[in-house]
Order: structure tokens, then sequence, then C-alpha cells
């Protein structure tokens, strides 16, 4: 599940300055924070989570995702069972 923003298709890009417009400066934000979401079970984040954030796990070869954030925070396969 990706928590990126609709792409902003109504909206230039940038201003005549080249400086990017607010709604793609917020794009461009969420897909920075999406890309960085994977890695070893130890580097699973712990803040700017929500439920439904989707982490691949390296260490298990599969995507999880949080079920609650807690505390604890809890994440599940797709099957919904806690890894």
């Amino acid at each position: 599940m990706s928590f990126l923003p609709p792409l902003p298709t109504d909206t230039q890009i940038a201003d005549q300055r080249g400086r990017l417009m607010r709604a793609w400066q917020t794009w461009l934000f969420a897909l920075a924070l999406e890309i960085g979401n994977n890695g070893t079970t130890p580097l699973r984040p712990t803040n700017n989570i929500y439920v439904g954030k989707q982490f691949f796990d390296a260490t298990l070869g599969y995507p999880v995702w949080v079920q609650t954030v807690g505390p604890p925070i809890v994440w599940v396969n797709a099957a919904g069972t806690v890894v």
C-alpha cells in the first residue's frame, strides 16, 4: 500500500522562476518517504508510521504492514500473522 497523494496533474510543475509548485513539493516529499521503505527487520520504522504502512522486510523476504501503531507497533504479513 502506498501513501502517495494523487499525482498533481492539474498544476504546472514549476513557476516562472523555476521553483516547484506546492502540490508537486508535497507529492515529491511523500514519494521520498515511501522510497526508503525497505531494509532488515531491525530497521523497520518506528516514527512517521500509520496503520497500513508497508515495509519490505529483507530479513523475512516479503512485505509487512503496520497493524497498530501501539505502543507497541505491531507488524503483520499479508496473511495477518504478527511478524
